[in-house]
């Protein structure tokens, strides 16, 4: 019962995620089923900025997520929109096709890693 209301509410709150050395270590060849996927459908937003780190703390305060507390070299923040759903990526000017892979997949699977 206590995790069916954890989901619902969550369901209506902003979510982020972040690419970070501390917490990213998947294999960019690894096989993921898109059976997981929680959308099927979404607007994305790309945001390449000089500064990262300081973009994605300014984006998780101004959604009263908090902050990372981490260093990041991405981070993503998706939600179910009024007009569906919608995810914001923030990444690097200059980047690989893994990061901006990694946080695609998190427009799709929400916050997949263990």
């Amino acid at each position: 019962m206590m995790a069916k209301f954890l989901t619902i509410l969550l369901m209506g709150l902003f979510v982020q995620t972040a690419y970070s050395k501390e917490v990213f270590k998947d294999n960019p060849y690894s096989m993921f089923s898109a059976k997981d996927n929680m959308e099927k459908q979404t607007n994305v937003i790309w945001r390449p900025v000089s500064d990262i780190q300081k973009e994605c703390e300014k984006e998780s305060l101004k959604r009263k997520l908090g902050g990372f507390g981490y260093s990041v070299t991405a981070c993503s923040f998706w939600e179910k929109g009024p007009r569906g759903p919608q995810c914001l990526i923030i990444t690097a000017m200059k980047l690989n096709m893994h990061t901006l892979g990694h946080e695609m997949r998190h427009c799709f699977q929400g916050n997949y890693h263990p």
